[in-house]
């Protein structure tokens, strides 16, 4: 027996109001069903599986194309089509940035930018003012590294991990070459965990900054940075801690980093649209911190020879913001918690053991890292001895409808150290699904079938 039933609602978002269409088909099959918001879908909590999601149709691209296997969420996942909807409303119906004037629509911005910081605040167990919003990662660690007073107690060394990404590596090389700062390196073990020896013989009290990714591409592991963080913090550095594929996945607490600074790519775990970036910053240093990167409204009141700083987090937030994905964020974040961040991490759990006991059973992959059900990220080469050419991999899964990353992965240093010519990496997300895991895995297998 099948039933449904035709309703609208409405949600206010600034100053208007967003009218909504919900259908809703209920069933007595056994099988997980889906609500409808005007062509999109979520998953049903009543029915099914209470840990397994099934939200293709929640992106648009998936169906269109539903043969696509997407697995590279670790460079870009992913946009639900509600998330596609809440910008273009913001560009039909507002279309103004914030803090640009003081009429309505200009208004609509700045409440907007508002609303999605609090939203974030509340999803990740934080604060609103230490909530900034940035373009890009590179720009925001930037922004920090020039800002910090390298004066202060003859501090002139930055410590960097070797798993850190080009976005957070290369800008701190840069201000390294033009503030005159020598630059330290904390290796990885042969476990591909984080030397935690080596980290506390290299931060000292010359050190002024401390950087430590959470979750390095291609190998899998969680770097330990609230044990750096506690070693930085006796020598009273500031630690940077870049959680791109760590918060939004099995973790939800900004705090729990253990950093100073945490950054996250939002196009990442965060289901966002491309170019916003998150910053949370720990108050005391917020009130200390002088931004390296000024402008539009990080300052109150300009002279020609002076300037007067905004309070954080405006401070934090230079230039025009990028409201439109702004506008996105803030869908994005109430999509994930429409899912349940309990559901995605037993979801991830679920698909992460799976491709885990998969890539085990293949002898002939040569996988990078722990294998254990922890990990979204699996890099990997085919050939033990003698890999095939990790380009050639992806573009024989691609024929199949298989998008995986391969290369150096934007991660020179890191990845070279494992292999010169580089490696595939394969990265789950919550829209993925158990069929999707075989089919990879069955190319996989085709692919060692040839060797």
């Amino acid at each position: 027996m099948h039933n449904s039933f035709y309703f609208k609602d409405q949600v206010i978002w600034g100053n208007y109001k967003l009218s909504l269409e919900y259908i809703h088909s209920g069933s007595q099959h056994g099988l997980l069903e889906t609500n409808h918001i005007k062509g999109r879908s979520r998953a049903n909590d009543t029915m099914g599986s209470p840990d397994i999601l099934d939200i293709r149709g929640d992106f648009n691209i998936l169906r269109t194309q539903p043969n696509l296997v997407y697995l590279d969420a670790a460079s870009t996942a992913l946009v639900p089509t509600r998330v596609v909807d809440a910008m273009a409303r913001f560009l039909n119906e507002v279309a103004v940035s914030s803090r640009r004037g003081a009429y309505s629509l200009a208004t609509r911005g700045a409440e907007l930018v508002e609303l999605t910081r609090k939203r974030v605040a509340k999803l990740t167990s934080t604060e609103p003012s230490m909530v900034s919003f940035h373009n890009t990662v590179a720009e925001t660690v930037s922004s920090l590294v020039y800002g910090m007073s390298w004066n202060r107690g003859h501090r002139d060394t930055i410590v960097m991990a070797e798993t850190e990404d080009h976005d957070t590596m290369v800008p701190l090389l840069r201000a390294a070459q033009v503030l005159g700062l020598r630059v330290r390196t904390i290796p990885i073990g042969p476990d591909y965990c984080l030397d935690l020896d080596q980290a506390a013989a290299l931060i000292d009290n010359r050190a002024g900054l401390v950087a430590v990714g959470c979750s390095p591409v291609g190998i899998g592991t969680h770097n330990d940075v609230q044990e750096v963080s506690k070693i930085a913090h006796e020598h009273e550095a500031i630690v940077l801690s870049d959680a791109t594929r760590y918060l939004g996945l099995f973790e939800f607490d900004a705090m729990s980093v253990g950093a100073d600074v945490t950054i996250v790519s939002a196009n990442n775990a965060f289901l966002a649209p491309p170019g916003i970036v998150i910053q949370w910053v720990d108050k005391d240093v917020a009130r200390e911190h002088f931004p390296g990167i000024l402008g539009g409204s990080t300052v109150t009141a300009v002279t020609l020879t002076s300037f007067e700083p905004a309070l954080y987090p405006d401070k934090f937030e230079p230039g025009l913001m990028n409201v439109l994905s702004i506008a996105g964020l803030a869908e994005a974040v109430d999509y994930i918690v429409t899912l349940g961040p309990k559901r995605i991490k037993s979801h991830l759990q679920s698909l992460s053991s799976q491709l885990s006991a998969g890539l085990k059973e293949l002898s002939t992959v040569l996988v990078y890292g722990p294998v254990h059900p922890g990990r979204t990220t699996f890099g990997f080469n085919v050939g033990i001895t003698e890999p095939l050419n990790c380009h050639d991999v992806a573009m024989f899964m691609d024929q199949l409808g298989i998008a995986v990353r391969s290369g150096l992965l934007c991660a020179h240093p890191l990845v070279s150290s494992l292999s010169g010519e580089g490696i595939v990496q394969a990265s789950i997300h919550v829209y993925n699904t158990s069929e999707d895991i075989d089919r990879f895995l069955e190319a996989l297998q085709e692919i060692c079938n040839m060797t």
